[in-house]
């Protein structure tokens, strides 16, 4: 083999781990968004959301307690921790 075959050869071979490497990265965030979407479509996801802003944030004011139940459900957008907040 000439060094010029061994390069194309090391360079395909380097082509098909990053394509392997952006695979998993993928998988992985398919796997995060549907443990995402499954904890956020649940029946009892808001009834869960209300309870831990009555027990753990009734004492915050307005932004504190949107802010705090954000953090903890990342998925929860402003619009709908602030009708959760208007919810209590």
């Amino acid at each position: 083999m000439s060094l010029e075959q061994i390069i194309y050869l090391l360079f395909i071979i380097f082509l098909l781990f990053s394509l392997y490497v952006k695979s998993k990265k993928i998988e992985h965030l398919e796997a995060r968004i549907k443990q995402l979407s499954a904890r956020s479509s649940g029946d009892g996801s808001e009834d869960e959301r209300l309870l831990y802003l009555r027990n753990h944030l009734a004492e915050l004011d307005k932004v504190k307690a949107i802010k705090a139940l954000r953090k903890r459900y990342p998925e929860l957008s402003l619009i709908e921790a602030n009708e959760l907040w208007q919810q209590r």
